[in-house]
């Protein structure tokens, strides 16, 4: 399996990809800083997961499925090789590039309250590194098994109209049933639901307290936890295997 991963980024090593990996959280850094300096670290993580995460996501497995499709795959169905595995790989793939993105918002988070005290300001509202460490893990859980997804919709309808189902959702799942109790139908509202008691921010942007829009004190339960990871999970196998099988049993265009 290591063999098929390291082909997979020598495909993208000279591409955009490593690169939107890098500019997509540095955005985010970049414009909590500038446009809510006082309350960086809330909005940081609150814009992420909630807007440029879900664009992030689709682009990614976007490209990742483009780079054998332009040549209608001959490039690996031809191949002597386990197509399943090739699948596969592709997934644990656009995994890392979520996993290395998801970091750098947590070293964002960690080093802003540093900065802010060296050109003399303070932090208005801070998370604590432990927080802050657990919702980048619960978020990479909890938006892998949309790699995936977005590369079987990638293969079936194209990147435009999966970018705006996609992300659609997420803005739709994320914000309006992440706060209900019946959040756990959507999965796609999975890493914002679990960031209010986490983070103790709600999917709107607002601290998780008497007085906020949506606010109330059964989000902020913990018990949300281990059911969302354990969903989330099985999701991402589910699909994972259910997708890989698939792309076995295709035949070059």
């Amino acid at each position: 399996m290591s063999t098929y991963l390291k082909a997979e980024n020598i495909k993208i090593r000279h591409t955009a990809i490593p690169r939107l990996a890098l500019l997509a959280p540095l955005a985010t850094i970049l414009l909590s800083f500038f446009l809510a300096c006082d309350f960086f670290m809330v909005d940081n993580y609150n814009w992420w997961y909630s807007m440029i995460l879900p664009l992030y996501i689709t682009i990614i497995s976007g490209m990742l499925m483009q780079k054998d499709g332009k040549m209608g795959n001959r490039a690996v169905i031809t191949l002597p090789i386990d197509l399943k595995k090739i699948w596969i790989a592709k997934v644990m793939t656009g995994v890392e590039l979520l996993f290395i993105s998801c970091c750098i918002i947590f070293m964002g988070s960690v080093l802003y309250p540093v900065v802010r005290h060296v050109i003399g300001g303070t932090v208005e509202y801070g998370i604590p590194i432990m927080n802050a460490f657990l919702a980048i893990t619960v978020l990479v859980i909890t938006f892998a098994w949309q790699i995936p997804f977005c590369m079987v919709l990638n293969e079936k309808l194209g990147i435009f109209v999966t970018l705006i189902v996609n992300t659609s959702l997420n803005v739709t799942a994320g914000i309006l049933a992440a706060t209900e109790t019946f959040w756990w139908v959507f999965p796609h509202s999975y890493g914002a639901r679990l960031m209010i008691p986490i983070l103790n921010i709600l999917p709107n942007g607002l601290i998780a307290e008497d007085g906020s829009k949506t606010f109330s004190p059964m989000l902020l339960s913990w018990n949300v936890l281990i059911p969302g990871i354990l969903i989330s999970i099985i999701l991402f196998l589910g699909l994972t295997w259910i997708s890989a099988r698939t792309y076995s049993n295709r035949e070059a265009r």
